[in-house]
């Protein structure tokens, strides 16, 4: 692996390992936050649109029995409601209870608070680059991941 690309999986590493739920109350786990996050951000700014649960596995890319083992214990926590839908029952959809969204806005305020205070003494078009270039980066990965993908299934 040449230097660049140890230097570069050390730093995304790095990034995994920083231990962001400190800024998470106490009684939901980092997986807990990013699907309240998943649910919270559906639809309109109030967060009321709710969402299937295949749908939200497809978004987290995970499997959906791990959707519904999430969903059991934010449902406990009093965090997220089921609906079944009306045309067809066999689809379920979720909705953040009030609590729900009280602890997502109050994880997001924590989690902005963090980024903000690490980008003050950036100066703004240093961290715009940063930003275009983290972009440009990620977009050229995800088309040469799919380019790969697509020769192993042609073999």
């Amino acid at each position: 692996m040449s230097s660049v690309n140890h230097r570069l999986f050390q730093v995304f590493h790095r990034f995994r390992q920083m231990p962001f739920s400190v800024l998470l109350p106490d009684e939901i786990s980092g997986n807990e936050f990013t699907t309240l996050m998943c649910i919270g951000h559906v639809g309109d700014k109030d967060g009321e649109t709710a969402i299937s649960i295949s749908a939200l596995a497809k978004k987290l890319r995970v499997t959906t029995p791990a959707v519904s083992r999430t969903m059991r214990s934010l449902e406990k926590k009093d965090l997220i409601y089921r609906e079944t839908d009306s045309k067809d029952r066999r689809n379920t959809f979720v909705r953040l209870t009030d609590t729900g969204k009280k602890i997502l806005k109050q994880s997001e305020l924590e989690m902005n608070d963090l980024v903000e205070a690490a980008l003050l003494n950036m100066k703004q078009e240093d961290v715009e680059r940063l930003l275009d270039y983290l972009d440009e980066f990620q977009t050229r990965m995800q088309t040469e991941l799919e380019k790969r993908k697509k020769g192993k299934e042609s073999v």
